[in-house]
């Protein structure tokens, strides 16, 4: 099982990257198409597609490579 980073997840570490240089285009269009989210960020001035592309940025570089999104991965074990 994986995490991901969400917009209001806190005290998230990552440990898997992956690149999505070849995909960004289509997450921000699909983002888009969302209209009546677009702005719901609750940050002045910033649309979910501006907060997407800036963690797809900043997960990138932690990634080293331009654009990624990060993963954390939890161990779950169930005695059934």
């Amino acid at each position: 099982m994986l995490y991901y980073d969400g917009l209001s997840t806190q005290n998230f570490t990552p440990s898997i990257f992956v690149d999505i240089e070849r995909v960004l285009g289509t997450k921000l269009a699909c983002l888009e198409a969302h209209k009546s989210q677009v702005m719901n960020t609750y940050i002045q001035d910033m649309s979910i597609v501006d907060v997407a592309r800036a963690s797809a940025h900043f997960r990138g570089i932690q990634g080293r490579v331009k654009h990624a999104e990060a993963f954390s991965p939890v161990r779950v074990f169930i005695n059934i």
